[in-house]
């Protein structure tokens, strides 16, 4: 053992100076490069997460850009339709529903479900909600050129397509995918309780299908979306109000760090808005 231990003492000074720290060193540098490779992912986890919000939103404004020329294109037609609502209006007349020209997509949705149950003063009603959606399209594009607008829907565009770009190189979609992996699925499916600034507080019932009912205040009917974290619950009512709900929830897919309702027609205005699972 002596001799085993004297040859031991004797290779130690043939070694190197500070050979052993070397393993130390390997063992630093393999730690090294598990958290860069942990916060790599993490940072890839985010950039996609924020470039998917800002397509999405992108794309909201693209849509809402196109709708703005395409109605800036119809001025005229636009105008005479108000001049014929306006008349309708003071003669307490009803026009046909296929002259109610230039409505929201969700509000052609609630006509084709409701036109059957509306009475005549639901008809009335409707009506001068139209009218004021008008009046708020000519507002949104009066100091713009068509020109001007379709520059807009361009750049718009323009930007949107860059995100793709991006969302694409990095791989975005298998990376959120690996991301919900590990925390769990979140879903829409489920009872949220939803408390606006001026509105107030409301529940809805949202199905697997994304078929979403409120109850309480206009007990509106829904359809629901969850694209990440970004849940929206597009809504209308049978008295001809219509808007969507818009929430960013947190990690736990449980409650809304951000969100707002905007109205489409019935009247004007986007209110901070908040949602909870219940």
């Amino acid at each position: 053992m002596k001799k085993i231990y004297n040859h031991f003492a004797v290779s130690q000074t043939h070694l190197p100076a500070g050979a052993f720290l070397l393993p130390l060193v390997f063992l630093t540098l393999i730690s090294f490069s598990g958290l860069v490779s942990f916060v790599s992912a993490q940072t890839n986890v985010e950039v996609c997460r924020g470039t998917k919000e800002a397509m999405e939103r992108l794309k909201r404004e693209e849509q809402e850009a196109i709708t703005l020329a395409y109605y800036k294109s119809r001025e005229h037609e636009m105008r005479d339709h108000l001049s014929k609502l306006n008349k309708a209006i003071t003669n307490g007349t009803l026009l046909p529903f296929r002259e109610l020209k230039y409505l929201s997509d969700s509000t052609r949705m609630t006509l084709t479900k409701e036109v059957g149950k509306m009475t005549p003063e639901e008809r009335a009603a409707f009506q001068r909600q139209a009218r004021n959606m008008i009046v708020q399209k000519f507002q949104e594009f009066s100091d713009a050129t068509l020109e001007e607008l379709d520059q807009k829907v361009e750049r718009i565009s323009q930007q949107l397509k860059v995100r793709k770009d991006r969302y694409n190189a990095l791989n975005c979609e298998a990376v959120l995918q690996n991301r919900t992996g590990t925390t769990g699925t979140c879903t829409a499916e489920g009872t949220w309780t939803q408390i606006t600034d001026k509105v107030g507080q409301t529940e809805w019932r949202i199905d697997p299908d994304g078929k979403a009912k409120e109850r309480g205040k206009g007990n509106a009917d829904g359809k629901a979306t969850l694209s990440g974290r970004t849940l929206q619950i597009d809504w209308w009512t049978t008295n001809g109000y219509s808007g969507v709900y818009k929430w960013i929830l947190d990690e736990s897919c449980n409650k809304s760090v951000s969100g707002d309702l905007k109205f489409h027609t019935g009247t004007t205005g986007t209110y901070s808005s908040s949602v909870t699972r219940q």
